[in-house]
């Protein structure tokens, strides 16, 4: 996994299987995970009052731990369902 501050890649025997923006959107009140990546982009500053989305990473940096953990929780299951089937 190569997190970066606009794209975070995963690979699985050498080939990219996740290359999403890192970007990832949360409910205000609870702190759960909606989307993440090019989901989560698309709701940037274009949300409802009770969605956040964060860029966890500034300047290579991460700058807010448990939005970067969400951002990889959800990223890693994406990773998973591209590899295997999914019921999830």
């Amino acid at each position: 996994m190569d997190l970066g501050t606009a794209n975070t890649i995963i690979t699985s025997d050498g080939k990219i299987v996740v290359d999403e923006p890192s970007v990832v959107a949360l409910d205000r009140r609870t702190d759960k995970m909606i989307a993440v990546g090019e989901k989560a982009k698309l709701m940037y500053e274009k949300t409802h009052d009770n969605i956040r989305t964060v860029r966890p990473l500034r300047e290579g940096v991460i700058a807010d731990f448990y939005a970067c953990e969400q951002l990889m929780r959800g990223l890693i299951r994406a990773a998973v369902c591209f590899l295997l089937p999914c019921a999830w």
